[in-house]
């Protein structure tokens, strides 16, 4: 905006040189103006959007939710065990949001806090994956081939602020390149 209130300054010199006129200059500056601050006002408005949170309809009611995360706290520990070389077992338990989850204590709340998880390598490259994220049933499967890995992941993700009110299937493919 300093540039474009600069225009009023060099509107003899445009005329002068036949490039464009008092009328064409101060159109221009206007428009450049109201580009301007149309970007200004979406940028604003996203940044509003991002610190309210999302908004989650309920598919029962059709009512309208607004979640926010202010704050959180997550907590995970991991346990893995190999044997012969190559056959493993992992295990991981760990709870997302624990200041969330102590406003309203409920083993719904739990679910929707808790995410565990088994993963057996059958073989040096083929792994199997299993367990319960934020409540719901996850799988998944692992391939890797030289300095490729490859993971087929499906998981139910939750929308709302319970269990079972507003579930999505998701079906993550990862492509990792390790060197």
């Amino acid at each position: 905006p300093e540039a474009l209130a600069q225009y009023d300054k060099y509107i003899d010199m445009y005329e002068e040189m036949g490039v464009l006129s008092k009328v064409e200059l101060l159109a221009r500056q206007e428009t450049l103006f109201e580009e301007y601050y149309k970007t200004i006002n979406i940028e604003a408005l996203t940044m509003v959007d991002i610190g309210e949170g999302t908004d989650s309809v309920d598919i029962v009611t059709g009512e309208v939710e607004r979640l926010k995360s202010d704050f959180s706290i997550n907590f995970g520990s991991g346990w893995e065990r190999v044997f012969w070389g190559w056959l493993g077992v992992k295990a991981s338990l760990d709870f997302s949001d624990i200041v969330g989850f102590t406003k309203d204590v409920s083993f719904p709340k739990l679910l929707y806090h808790t995410n565990m998880g088994l993963k057996v390598n059958l073989t040096k490259g083929i792994g199997l994956m299993g367990g319960l994220k934020g409540g719901y049933p996850s799988m998944g499967a692992e391939l890797k081939l030289w300095f490729i890995d490859l993971f087929v992941l499906y998981t139910m993700d939750e929308y709302s602020e319970y269990v079972g009110y507003n579930p999505r299937d998701t079906l993550s493919v990862q492509l990792r390149m390790v060197f």
